[in-house]
């Protein structure tokens, strides 16, 4: 064949049907990783950015992503 098919591409409806990916807002997490004990922030080494939170500080920061996504 030396030549593409472009039968997945004759109409937006069939192009929307075999479209691979779709990236909305809805489709992201943000990733929260809990540890136990009291007062921890510990940085996860493989994930720059990311921490591992104890249940005391885990609830400001969800407080804080919930007031950013609105």
């Amino acid at each position: 064949m030396h030549q593409r098919p472009r039968r997945n591409r004759k109409s937006p409806a069939i192009r929307n049907m075999v479209r691979e990916t779709t990236m909305r807002l809805d489709n992201l997490i943000y990733p929260l990783f809990i540890v136990d004990g009291k007062g921890v922030k510990q940085k996860v080494s493989s994930m720059p950015g990311n921490f591992r939170w104890s249940l005391d500080t885990l609830l400001p920061e969800i407080e804080e992503c919930l007031t950013a996504r609105t």
